[in-house]
């Protein structure tokens, strides 16, 4: 495991906190569950940045609605119209430019996509 503070900060840590004469736990120890303690905590706080990147991010144009592609979107609504309004990332709109047949669409696209009003081609 990573050493987060060196045993002379730990050291430091342990006298300002056991100033009260009350020394329960050996200093090694002490540096020990301190290292852990911070490890702990960095670890889940990389992973609430990961997660706030992921959740705060949103591309302007959406994300490619081809199911299993990740990609940002970079057009919409151009390609394969007969079948709904869809976002496509810069491949799958060659893919479509190229005559290419549709591929399976993500569940929530389509489900968007059912929800379109059939005479002004709004969502709700």
């Amino acid at each position: 495991m990573k050493e987060y503070l060196t045993k002379e900060q730990t050291d430091k840590l342990f006298m300002t906190i056991t100033s009260n004469g009350c020394r329960e736990m050996e200093e090694d120890r002490f540096h020990q569950a301190i290292n852990e303690a911070i490890h702990t905590v960095t670890q889940q706080t990389e992973k609430i940045e990961v997660v706030k990147k992921c959740v705060e991010y949103e591309p302007s144009y959406g994300w490619c609605d081809v199911k299993g592609c990740d990609c940002e979107g970079s057009s919409g609504g151009a390609h394969w119209r007969d079948t709904g309004y869809w976002t496509l990332c810069s491949s799958h709109g060659r893919m479509a430019r190229e005559g290419k047949p549709q591929p399976k669409m993500k569940r929530e696209a389509i489900k968007r996509e059912k929800n379109r009003d059939k005479i002004s081609g709004c969502l709700p």
